[in-house]
């Protein structure tokens, strides 16, 4: 009899070792699995941050590049336009003697009738000498046109003033006409 109630204590152990044993191995499966969800999980955000970061540098670079384009294009208008002007300016201080004297006469209304100095370019001298010989104008501007100075005020009727206003003035209209 105490042999069957070892047996049985025995067989009773083995059971419960056995049932010990499978929900050990369900404990330690079930915590496979949740560390692999777990790392997929992690895996998967990963690559979404990673795919965010790229995406993110890649609209960076895009929009750097689009800068640096939208510069280069507007250095290269500014180009055009300084080249227009300057081929503009070139020709009008070329233009033939009468045509230059109404300039002059044009350049002329912008100085004030009152005691100053009045300093004129070569070929502005030379045409004012022809249209008022008695014209107290002075040689020595480096460039064609007038300088109106007095103590009170300074006028720069000078042709490159005159383009420098006109291009103000007209510069947006000939960016539509030029690069519309």
């Amino acid at each position: 009899m105490l042999d069957n109630i070892l047996k049985a204590i025995a067989e009773k152990a083995d059971q419960e070792i056995e049932k010990i044993l499978q929900e050990k191995e369900e404990v330690l499966l079930r915590l496979r699995q949740e560390h692999q969800k777990a790392v997929q999980e992690k895996k998967i955000k990963a690559e979404q941050n990673l795919e965010k970061e790229a995406n993110r540098e890649i609209e960076e670079k895009r929009k750097a590049k689009e800068l640096e384009t939208s510069f280069k294009l507007q250095q290269k208008r500014n180009e055009i336009l300084s080249s227009v002007y300057r081929e503009a300016e070139a020709k009008v201080r070329n233009i033939a003697e009468k045509d230059f004297e109404r300039l002059t006469k044009k350049l002329l209304k912008a100085v004030p009738k009152r005691e100053g100095r009045l300093m004129a370019g070569e070929r502005t001298f030379q045409a004012l000498k022809r249209m008022f010989p008695q014209s107290k104008a002075e040689r020595g501007l480096k460039q064609e046109g007038l300088l109106f100075q007095s103590e009170e005020l300074e006028v720069d009727a000078t042709i490159s003033q005159a383009f420098n206003q006109m291009r103000e003035k007209i510069d947006p209209e000939l960016v539509k006409i030029l690069f519309g």
